[in-house]
């Protein structure tokens, strides 16, 4: 992560968002990266946040799961 340009890229503007490349070979899950995220490029936890719910926003799922992944969203709060 020191090297990938993920950091500058949010900075400018981009709308982004994270997800781990396979989960079975890696062993690494959405928390995980998120934490990796946060701890390595210094994301916020509500910066994290609002990058999940651009990708629920522009995801192509129904407006019904759309809404219920925002809500759950918005009910996160960063690990303690």
């Amino acid at each position: 992560l020191a090297r990938h340009p993920i950091r500058r890229l949010w900075d400018a503007g981009l709308s982004l968002s994270f997800h781990p490349d396979n989960r079975l070979i890696s062993c690494v899950d959405m928390s995980q990266e998120a934490a990796q995220l946060h701890d390595e490029a210094g994301f916020s936890w509500d910066e994290l946040r609002r990058m999940g719910l651009a990708a629920a926003e522009a995801s192509f799922l129904p407006e019904g799961d759309k809404a219920d992944a925002r809500a759950r969203l918005r009910a996160w709060a960063a690990p303690a």
